[in-house]
């Protein structure tokens, strides 16, 4: 009987001992499940968030590749903004230019215009003496021959 006694208490002993062994095993099975499970639902939102930001990416590098071209047309139309602006301050230069040389023309023909007028108005000046200087030669050499002469009539009725 005591063996009996001993057989059943090492049963019961070893069915407790496998019982807690199970309990500790169903115990850490649940845990570790818990872990994974939890394991898994971040590797699913890791890959949710990739996959959300995989097309933001994916349009990063298109907008990327598509630098060059941007910078490009970009300097073209600061190129043509520049060559117009040019443009335009050359052509109002230029037409600034050509009103004060229009201006400086009126204004050198009116000044030749004047000193035509002031030239012909000192050769008539110079005329109107030459004129009365001519006269007055005329006269000075007639009164010259009167002198002459009434000198000569004096000495003929002296003699």
């Amino acid at each position: 009987m005591e063996r009996e006694r001993e057989n059943e208490e090492y049963q019961y002993n070893l069915t407790r001992t496998r019982e807690k062994e199970d309990h500790a095993w169903t115990d850490n099975k649940t845990v570790r499940e818990a872990e994974l499970s939890r394991h898994e639902l971040q590797a699913k939102e890791l890959l949710a968030e990739a996959e959300s930001k995989a097309e933001y990416v994916r349009s990063l590098e298109e907008k990327v590749q598509s630098i060059p071209n941007l910078l490009q047309s970009e300097k073209e139309a600061a190129v043509l903004s520049v060559t117009k602006t040019l443009q335009k301050e050359y052509e109002h230069s230029a037409a600034l230019n050509a009103k004060d040389s229009q201006n400086t023309i009126v204004r050198l023909e009116d000044k030749l215009s004047f000193l035509e007028k002031e030239i012909a108005s000192a050769n008539k000046s110079t005329e109107i003496l030459q004129t009365k200087l001519d006269k007055a030669y005329m006269e000075i050499r007639e009164l010259a021959t009167k002198t002459v002469e009434s000198a000569s009539g004096v000495r003929e009725c002296r003699q």
